[in-house]
């Protein structure tokens, strides 16, 4: 079980990097990877196999490429791969694949590149929020005054989104530039903010946002009970002290 997951991240990390590798890299290997393919499709071919798997086996290179380097990397690898089985592939003697088969052979390979890119996209995004949402409940979380963390992770946020400002704060009173959490607290940013900006801190960050707030306030509370319990024990302590003194 723990190899298995060790595997299954290990090759997630390697189809979705947080940064995609140069794009020099990624053009070498659409080359090698068009090339490989051609050449299986021309030994399927010499092995007699009637029917050739071609718009399969071309998906499954466009699909690895455009989810590691983007949707241009994959259109342009669909392009390739679509040429190169139009002039190396041919059947010998018999009828050419025609230009409208080529363009819905390059249609097909296009749309799986710009879907695989957009979900990949998507998937970068998810992770990449849940990330700063790990990093603001760390520093949320980690200095014994609450409003010492509210600050840090404030800075956080913001840093992380290019914001001018950000604050994170107790009370769901609403307002201009507010984004409430829940019924605990709200998250304040600048009226200049994009909206596609506040649309994700709001739908991505917000409920990570709100669970971090009711656990920082429930802790709060009971940091409190503890030291007010904790001053009680003193007083009767010094209490008793004296009461032995004085007897």
């Amino acid at each position: 079980m723990t190899v298995s997951y060790a595997v299954r991240r290990r090759l997630m990390c390697c189809l979705l990097p947080a940064t995609p590798p140069p794009l020099s890299v990624g053009v070498a290997v659409a080359a090698v990877v068009v090339t490989l393919e051609t050449a299986a499709l021309a030994l399927l071919r010499a092995a007699g196999l009637q029917s050739q798997p071609s718009a399969p086996i071309y998906a499954l290179g466009v699909l690895v490429l455009a989810t590691v380097w983007g949707g241009l990397l994959g259109v342009a690898a669909a392009l390739a791969s679509t040429v190169a089985f139009a002039l190396l592939l041919a059947p010998p003697g018999g009828p050419h694949p025609t230009v409208f088969q080529d363009l819905q052979r390059f249609a097909v390979l296009s749309l799986v590149a710009l879907v695989s890119a957009g979900l990949a996209n998507l998937a970068r995004a998810r992770s990449a929020d849940a990330g700063t949402a790990a990093e603001v409940a760390r520093l949320i979380l980690g200095p014994d005054e609450l409003p010492a963390g509210l600050q840090a992770g404030s800075r956080h946020l913001a840093a992380r989104f290019g914001l001018a400002s950000a604050s994170i704060e107790l009370g769901a009173e609403p307002g201009s530039g507010v984004i409430v959490l829940g019924d605990v607290g709200r998250l304040v940013v600048p009226d200049t903010t994009p909206p596609a900006t506040v649309d994700r801190l709001r739908e991505s960050l917000g409920p990570a946002l709100t669970g971090i707030l009711r656990s920082a306030v429930d802790r709060q509370r009971l940091i409190g009970s503890l030291r007010d319990s904790q001053q009680a024990t003193q007083a009767l302590l010094a209490e008793q002290a004296a009461l032995r003194r004085v007897a």
